[in-house]
């Protein structure tokens, strides 16, 4: 994500692969602590920023190109879903445009 994001936002720098690491956090609810104590900087997506209990500790730098992902929605057909799924899935494709 990170590459996808920087690279947009900086062409002439190297990949992120560059940049010198000192740490790793794979849970997506610490990763803001250390960025917010001014250890360093983070990419991800919106929704863990937006959950993060601190948010005034942290600067959020706006690019002028978002990054979007496309999700797919992908089940076996010979299984059919529950009742529940298919609510879920009639509901996503109500609200996300394809």
């Amino acid at each position: 994500m990170a590459t996808r994001l920087l690279s947009r936002r900086y062409p002439e720098q190297p990949s992120v692969r560059a940049l010198p690491v000192h740490g790793f956090v794979n849970q997506i609810g610490l990763i803001l602590e250390p960025v917010a104590r001014r250890l360093g900087f983070t990419v991800l997506p919106r929704h863990a920023r937006l959950a993060f209990a601190r948010p005034e500790a942290i600067r959020v730098s706006e690019g002028a190109q978002a990054v979007v992902d496309q999700l797919w929605l992908i089940y076996r057909a010979e299984w059919p879903l529950s009742a529940r799924a298919q609510r879920v899935v009639a509901h996503i494709r109500q609200v996300c445009t394809v």
